[in-house]
């Protein structure tokens, strides 16, 4: 599950996020025609919630002084990857400034799934990457 969050106004001349609907349920051989997009246009504060396999990205930023911020949030199960490495985009001296819980969103954190017969995933010498951020060995 992914989602977008516009800091600013998204707007198509300013390279609002562009969408594919559907195309999560596509075959992998298939190419979008440029008619299938639509722009997630919208004010600072709002939200396009999507799939992550839906296809995505941002658009052209055609303004001269326009940028288009906002942040985009993916969740999934701690032992599915993401697609972005957010725990070496984020190095250790800028994560050990943000909140715990902020810190396992970045991936600062082991999964223990032993109680539902998994492993013990995301260690770092079988430890959890949080309290070594917190320790400050990590």
């Amino acid at each position: 599950m992914s989602s977008t969050v516009a800091l600013v106004d998204f707007t198509r001349e300013n390279g609002a996020t562009r969408l594919i609907p559907g195309s999560h349920q596509w075959e992998l051989e298939r190419t979008p025609e440029e008619s299938e997009g639509v722009y997630a246009e919208m004010p600072a504060g709002s939200a396009v919630i999507y799939l992550g396999s839906t296809i995505h990205g941002g658009g052209a930023n055609s303004t001269q002084d326009q940028w288009r911020r906002g942040m985009h949030l993916s969740y999934v199960l701690g032992w599915l990857r993401t697609e972005e490495n957010h725990y070496l985009a984020t190095p250790p001296e800028i994560a050990r400034s943000l909140p715990r819980q902020a810190q396992q969103l970045l991936g600062y954190a082991a999964h223990d799934a032993l109680a539902m017969g998994g492993g013990y995933l995301g260690a770092l010498d079988l430890r959890d990457p949080a309290d070594m951020l917190a320790d400050g060995s990590l």
